[in-house]
């Protein structure tokens, strides 16, 4: 799983980095986690709609892609992501017993 940007979603989140305080972006992301939270609960109520979901998911992206490029960590979280879905694979793997 990697992280592709073009080259102009690139020059706004460096835009964005530049722009907000790290504690603005941290409570950004936050506020966006708690967000997300309420859709997929609501969602699973039926009082919300996918698209609600997808739009709260559409902003944890941008908000994970300024971070990770602020922090200088892209290739270490497509490293771990990598890493990781492997394991979920195996996970999958196991619990359907193959």
């Amino acid at each position: 799983m990697k992280l592709e940007l073009s080259e102009e979603d690139r020059k706004t989140l460096i835009e964005a980095t530049i722009t907000y305080t790290p504690s603005k972006m941290y409570r950004k992301l936050s506020e966006e986690l708690g967000e997300l939270l309420v859709a997929v609960s609501h969602y699973q109520e039926e009082r919300a709609t996918v698209q609600e979901v997808a739009e709260e998911i559409a902003d944890i992206r941008i908000n994970t892609a300024q971070l990770m490029l602020y922090l200088g960590i892209e290739q270490e979280v497509d490293d771990m992501a990598e890493y990781k879905m492997l394991r979920f694979a195996d996970r999958i793997k196991e619990d359907r017993g193959l």
